[in-house]
């Protein structure tokens, strides 16, 4: 009896630097999330219920970060001030091993490592795949991207788009720039780099329309080894175009 009472002694001097750890840690990660996502969700005018839904999705994973290290930072408080106040030096006077005092210790960490590999395992993967198939709907959402001027467009297969200016209007994109260095453009070529600029085109859900441009190749030295001209050229990307935008 006597040993069941100090076992959940030292158990609760860990649960309140536990859960306050849980908390901590898991509020620091959520509003990293938030703020990796802030910019994507205001471009594509996202809701407040798909982000609480993004979040809720990514809980278990936020979980399984943070609890091994609360179950540390817990050890760690627990047992200093359990030694600072001479609790743990009583307890060693009192014929209790050392061994014995950290034993309820080493059977919550099980549990807690058992627990923390059940979510890793079993509740990650569906709650990631369903994530990432929200935050691919958010992407490639129909209808016209949220162009501004002076604006890089990161294509999904590497490629750079920069509109310099974008008339939402009639969705005309001017003085367009692409930068290629996948060899996505033109991969018959041997150029390292192809540089394409347009004086205009145009944004239809499934292409770049392009018209009165030009076309650079550069090998890996920075060399021109050739160039062109073109008064029209159309580049499929389909609605999975845009991965990510980033203004300048």
């Amino acid at each position: 009896m006597i040993m069941r009472r100090f076992d959940r002694y030292i158990l609760r001097e860990m649960i309140g630097p536990f859960l306050v750890s849980v908390g901590g840690l898991f509020l620091f990660i959520l509003l990293n999330l938030i703020l990796s996502l802030s910019g994507l969700l205001v471009d594509r005018g996202v809701g407040f219920s798909v982000m609480l839904r993004l979040l809720v999705l990514k809980t278990p994973t936020m979980l399984v970060l943070a609890l091994p290290v609360s179950g540390l930072f817990a050890t760690f408080l627990g047992l200093g001030r359990l030694v600072h106040d001479r609790e743990i030096m009583a307890l060693e006077a009192s014929g209790i091993p050392l061994r014995r005092i950290l034993l309820p210790l080493v059977i919550a960490a099980l549990f807690l490592g058992i627990g923390d590999f059940g979510l890793y395992n079993w509740a990650v993967p569906p709650a990631e795949r369903a994530y990432q198939a929200t935050l691919r709907g958010i992407i490639f959402r129909e209808g016209a991207p949220h162009i501004r001027a002076n604006t890089f467009f990161r294509g999904p297969e590497g490629e750079f788009f920069y509109v310099r200016r974008y008339d939402e209007s009639d969705r005309t994109l001017h003085e367009v720039l692409i930068y290629d260095t996948q060899r996505k453009l033109f991969p018959t070529a041997n150029a390292a780099v192809t540089i394409l600029t347009a004086r205009e085109g145009k944004w239809d859900k499934e292409a770049w329309d392009l018209k009165d441009g030009r076309v650079y190749g550069y090998d890996s030295d920075g060399v021109l080894i050739y160039t062109g001209k073109f008064d029209h050229f159309r580049i499929a990307v389909g609605s999975a175009g845009i991965g990510a935008l980033v203004s300048s």
